[in-house]
């Protein structure tokens, strides 16, 4: 099962999970990511000179 979730204005989380045999109630979770577009949602303008950095370098 996978569950898809927008927590915040651009967060994101993706988690992978599957259940055990129908006699046990656990859950367990496989993989998953969490995306994060833009930090403002911390505080308006909060560590934006660190995201600029990191997308000029990724596009080099």
């Amino acid at each position: 099962m996978t569950i898809i979730a927008q927590l915040f204005d651009s967060v994101r989380v993706n988690l992978d999970i599957y259940l055990v045999s129908r006699h046990h109630n656990e859950t367990y979770a496989r993989g998953g990511y969490l995306q994060i577009d833009n930090l403002d949602f911390i505080n308006k303008g909060c560590l934006a000179g660190i995201m600029k950095y990191y997308h000029q370098n990724r596009l080099n």
